[in-house]
């Protein structure tokens, strides 16, 4: 188990195997399933519609709903402990490269945070 900036506490194994997952999705897959976690952060009342989008993309991408469900708790670990943390974009790059994500994959996750961090205090959109 291995130490990380959005927890500060060792991280189950299960976590780093659910994100190198993430690296055998195609770029249009990982893109799609990044927008419907960043929904959720922003609107993390919103469950329902989570479970709804994530049973639709994985009816769409012939996947099953409950590694996919697995998969999703573990990527929100990262953007939901470094929003509570004030981490930088690169704090969530880092992690996620830890967890075994492509460099390509964590900078796009990076990106989002950067984005989402900006819109908190502008109330603006990306």
């Amino acid at each position: 188990m291995q130490r990380l900036h959005y927890s500060g506490e060792p991280v189950a194994d299960a976590v780093s195997s659910d994100i190198q997952t993430l690296n055998k999705f195609s770029d249009q897959q990982f893109a799609a399933l990044t927008e419907i976690l960043f929904r959720f952060v922003t609107e993390p009342t919103e469950s329902e519609r989570l479970l709804n989008e994530l049973g639709e993309f994985a009816s769409q991408n012939g996947m099953s709903l409950g590694p996919l469900k697995n998969i999703v708790k573990s990527a929100l670990l990262v953007p939901n402990g470094a929003l509570k943390r004030n981490l930088t974009a690169e704090h969530v790059k880092a992690d996620f490269i830890a967890l075994g994500l492509s460099e390509e994959k964590a900078g796009c996750f990076a990106d989002q945070v950067s984005c989402f961090s900006i819109n908190v205090f502008t109330f603006s959109c990306c």
